[in-house]
This record gives structure tokens, sequence and C-alpha cells, in this order.
């Protein structure tokens, strides 16, 4: 699977895909900005990147995708995301993203250890080393995406 991380600041995500069914790993890139904020998506590979795509075409229903994992699989596709009102999270049977009150927040295999590291107030990418360090299916390198510019 993969790490995904956010806080109210900025967001992070691993970059290693890995298929074990098919001796695959590559890296890739599972975040991303649009005008409407920060995105990252974590679950299964091609369900990810439909989600992404969809999030690029700011979720039109004509646009929305069809989805290859059922609701409530263990692969499902979660999308994380971050904008100046705060982090939302979606899954791909929502019918939009729904509000975290939290000041961060994370998805995927290594969501426990990176949401152990915030709440003991490390950085946002020291929680994603620490996930890398006890869940092998988050690899570095870390893309981390500031929500300002500059």
């Amino acid at each position: 699977m993969t790490t995904i991380a956010t806080t109210r600041e900025a967001l992070a995500g691993d970059s290693m895909v890995i298929m074990e069914a098919k001796s695959a790993h590559y890296p890739t890139v599972k975040v991303m900005r649009t005008k409407e904020g920060l995105f990252g998506a974590a679950g299964d590979a091609g369900d990810c990147t439909r989600f992404l795509d969809w999030a690029r075409a700011d979720f039109s229903e004509k646009k929305k995708p069809k989805f290859t994992e059922e609701p409530g699989s263990e692969d499902e596709a979660l999308l994380l995301m971050v904008d100046k009102e705060g982090i939302y999270v979606m899954s791909q049977s929502d019918p939009r993203p729904e509000l975290v009150a939290m000041d961060f927040y994370a998805v995927g295999s290594g969501s426990k250890a990176a949401m152990g590291a915030l709440y003991a107030g490390a950085a946002l990418e020291k929680a994603m080393e620490i996930a890398s360090a006890v869940d092998p299916y988050t690899r570095g390198p870390f893309t981390i995406l500031k929500l300002k510019e500059g």
C-alpha cells in the first residue's frame, strides 16, 4: 500500500508501488497540487491514479471513474486532501470529501505509525521516516507539498 500523511500546512506521500503478486515494484508520485488544494491517494495503484485524475477534474460527476476495488475492500482507494479550510478524507464510495476535525491525519498501510509520530509532535517528514521504518510498503523518497508555495 502506501502512506499519505498531512497537516493543515502540508501533505506528504511515499513513492513506492509494490505489487507482490506480480513481483513488481516501482517509484511513482502519489501526491499532487491542484487549484483546489493538495491531494494524495492510498490503496490499489490503479484506483489511486483514477482518484487523483478525478480530483484534477474537480470531482466532476461526468468524469467519475469506475474503480476496480469493491467499496470496503482492503485495497479500496482513499483520498486525502488539505486546503485552506482543513483536512478531508474520501473513499471511492463517498459522494464528496468529508472534513477531518484534526490538525493532522494519515491514510494507508503506514498510517498508524505516521499518526503516532504526529501525535508525539514529529514534523511531517519525520513522521514519514518513522512510517517507512516500520511499514514494509512505505518507502522513500517522500514527496512533501506545502499548501502555501514559497
